[in-house]
Formats: C-alpha cells, sequence, structure tokens
C-alpha cells in the first residue's frame, strides 16, 4: 500500500505492511528507553517506535518542511500496552521527519536526528 495522504495519522505500519520494508533511521535512548524513527521507502511514511516505555511516556513523530511542522503523531504508553508502541504514521514524502519521546513526571525529551 502506497500513502495516499488522505488518511494523515491514522494508518497503522503493521495493518498496511508498510513495516516490511521499514528501516530505522535513528535510536535515541534515555533513562532506560528507546525511540527509533522508523521509515517505509515503499509508503513514503515515517513513524516513531517507543521500546522499554512505561506507562505515560509519549512517543511521537513529526514531519516539518523548511522548519514549519506539517504532521504529528503520537501514542502515550499504557499500563496494557507491554513494552513497545509505536506511532500512527505519518507522511514523509519530501519532507523531514523526527521521533521523540517524553517522559513524565517532568516531560524529559530524547529526539532522534530529522531524516
Amino acid at each position: 500500500m502506497f500513502w495516499n495522504g488522505g488518511c494523515g495519522g491514522r494508518l497503522d505500519p503493521i495493518e498496511t505492511h508498510c513495516v516490511d520494508d521499514a528501516v530505522t533511521i535513528d535510536d535515541a535512548a534515555h533513562e532506560g528507553r528507546i525511540v527509533r524513527l522508523r521509515y517505509s521507502a515503499q509508503c513514503r511514511a515515517a513513524w516513531a517506535q517507543l521500546w522499554f516505555g512505561k506507562p505515560d511516556d509519549r512517543a511521537y513523530v513529526r514531519t516539518e518542511e523548511n522548519g514549519h511542522l506539517v504532521a504529528a503523531t503520537s501514542v502515550t504508553v499504557m499500563p496494557w500496552d507491554g513494552n513497545s508502541v509505536y506511532t500512527p504514521m505519518v507522511n514523509d514524502k519530501n519532507l523531514k521527519a523526527k521521533a521523540c519521546m517524553e517522559l513524565p513526571p517532568d516531560s524529559d525529551t530524547a529526539c532522534t536526528i530529522s531524516y
């Protein structure tokens, strides 16, 4: 399935099989958690994946064009999620994407590079 831009933020990388060709662009680690920027060339989409998350941790992915926010999606870890969650995808065609995590209670933040 190729990204059509019409479902912004609602597409699941597993259900759409975008995960099939996905690569990890970069990781950022903080306090034992890891956030990854994942990218699918076939779908031209990006998403954030958070590993070793704890309840209330938040991961998000955002895309920018010329320094201006184009799209963002996020996910908050719930007690029943286990230790890995991922955001819905964002369109990455001709845009720069970055994945971040925010950790409570002080909202410490760690981010990947922009790609």
